[in-house]
Parts: structure tokens; C-alpha cells; sequence
């Protein structure tokens, strides 16, 4: 009876440490990444997972994680090359699809996303394994990474006032155009006709005088006007009437004495005759 409960113990002993080592034996891990470093969100990395007595059908899928604890991100290709995003509220049917047991090795692309604006530093790729049924899952070591991605540069919003108060820019003093001078327009020329000068005669009282006698049509020349002084632009002036004198003749000593004589004939002739009227007017 003890020799048989022996055996009965080292039966079960054996059953589970079988049973262990066969459910110990199924195992993947990340073997290789692509790159070390990424620079922009777009940058494929493949990710290569080994796999070890694969037990069932599975679905994997590679995510990153800034550090233990925080929240999942990026995107993985499936066996389609969709891109399918990394949720936690994501079908695990959507992710990259296993079916044969025999498979040892898969890769999976992944990418950061667009949507996705992670700080630079190091990151943690980890490989996740779900059964068929997607009631269980788990997780191999992770894979450092190093995110190097350019820094967007700070736009300035309305609200916000510049640290430096901004150069006022001078405005240029427009030229003055200068304004064209009005040419004159040209008066039309008015040629005077010529002036007739009016013929006077003098007559001088003495017998030995002559008479001088100007012509009706004389030339304007004559009267001592040159053509340069009528301008086309001034009013035809009055030619003054010039009168020569007339050139006397001297009186002789005869006719001097009769003059005087006559002169005292008249005297004499009127003192009588006033005398003769005095008597008449006292008679």
C-alpha cells in the first residue's frame, strides 16, 4: 500500500512537470529593428519577431511606449499592408493574423503617425501577442529606440506681443513730378496799315514866305517810325502830324518907313476925327 501511494505521487509529480515544461516552451521575442533612430513621424521601422512553438492561432502587434506604464502609439501593416492604428479599444483581429503553428519568425512594419507628436528621447518598442478568441495577450521585452524629430517652430499667436517692439519702417517721400510749363500759343501777327498823314499847309503872313505842302501818301519811314517799331502783338499807334515850319523872309528898311508912316497916318486920322465928333456932340 505505501510502495503503491509512492508511485501514485511520482505519477503526478511527472504528469505536472510535463505539463509545465510544455507550456513553458512557447516563447517570442523581438530579434531585430531597422533603425535605431527615427527623425521624422512617417519613418518605417521593421520590426522582426522569433517565434517558439507557436501553441494556436494568434494575432501580433508592435506599439511604442515612451515608459512602463504610459499609453500605447503608432501604427503597424497587416499580412494586407493596411495600416491599422495601435488602440486600446482596437479589434486584435485588425493586427498582423499567424495561423501556421510552424511559423518561427514574422516582421511587421511600424511607423509613429501623423497624429501622433511625441518629445524626443528614448522609446520602448514592445511586441503583443493575442489568441484567437483576443481573450489573452502578452508581451515581450521591449526594444529601445531613439526619437530625434525635428521641432516645430512656435507661431506667434494675435495674443501674444513680440519681445522687441518692431522697427517702424520709413516711409519714402514720393517724388514730385514736375509740372509741364504751358507753352504760350502764338499770337497771329497784325500788320498795321499804313497811316496817311493829312497835308497841311503853313502860310506864313509875309509875302516872302513859301509854302511848305507834306504829300496825302507818305511812307511811315519818313515820319521817323522804322518797321521794328510796330510789333505784331501791340495796337497800331497814331502817327503824330509833323508841320515844317515855314522860313520867314526879313523886311527891308523901305518897307520899315511906310510901315511907320502909315502907323502915324492912322494916329493923326483918328485924333481929328475925335475931335470933330466932341464939337458936333457940344453944338
Amino acid at each position: 500500500m505505501k510502495n503503491f501511494s509512492k508511485v501514485l505521487l511520482l505519477i503526478i509529480f511527472f504528469f505536472l512537470l510535463t505539463n509545465n515544461q510544455a507550456f513553458a516552451a512557447f516563447s517570442f521575442n523581438i530579434s531585430n529593428i531597422s533603425e535605431n533612430t527615427i527623425s521624422t513621424n512617417g519613418q518605417e521601422v521593421a520590426v522582426t519577431i522569433f517565434i517558439t512553438d507557436l501553441p494556436s492561432e494568434s494575432y501580433f502587434r508592435v506599439a511604442w511606449q515612451e515608459s512602463s506604464g504610459k499609453p500605447y502609439f503608432g501604427y503597424i501593416k497587416d499580412k494586407n499592408e493596411n495600416w491599422v492604428k495601435v488602440d486600446s479599444n482596437q479589434d486584435c483581429k485588425n493586427y498582423y493574423n499567424v495561423s501556421d503553428l510552424n511559423t518561427q519568425s514574422i516582421t511587421i512594419v511600424t511607423k509613429i503617425g501623423q497624429d501622433n507628436t511625441p518629445t524626443n528621447g528614448s522609446y520602448g518598442v514592445k511586441a503583443r501577442r493575442y489568441t484567437a478568441t483576443c481573450s489573452s495577450e502578452t508581451d515581450s521585452e521591449p526594444i529601445s529606440i531613439q526619437l530625434n524629430l525635428p521641432t516645430p517652430t512656435p507661431t506667434l499667436t494675435p495674443t501674444q506681443e513680440p519681445t522687441e517692439a518692431p522697427t517702424p519702417t520709413r516711409t519714402p517721400t514720393p517724388t514730385k513730378t514736375p509740372t509741364p510749363t504751358k507753352t504760350p500759343t502764338p499770337t497771329k501777327a497784325i500788320t498795321p496799315s499804313p497811316t496817311k498823314v493829312e497835308s497841311k499847309t503853313n502860310v506864313s503872313p509875309t509875302a516872302g514866305s513859301k509854302k511848305q505842302v507834306m504829300p496825302s501818301n507818305h511812307p511811315t519811314s519818313v515820319l521817323g517810325i522804322s518797321d521794328k517799331d510796330v510789333s505784331p502783338s501791340s495796337s497800331p499807334k497814331t502817327q503824330p502830324v509833323l508841320v515844317k515850319e515855314s522860313t520867314q523872309t526879313a523886311l527891308s528898311p523901305i518897307t520899315l518907313v511906310f510901315c511907320g508912316l502909315g502907323i502915324i497916318l492912322l494916329l493923326i486920322c483918328g485924333i481929328l476925327g475925335f475931335r470933330n465928333y466932341r464939337k458936333e456932340s457940344h453944338s
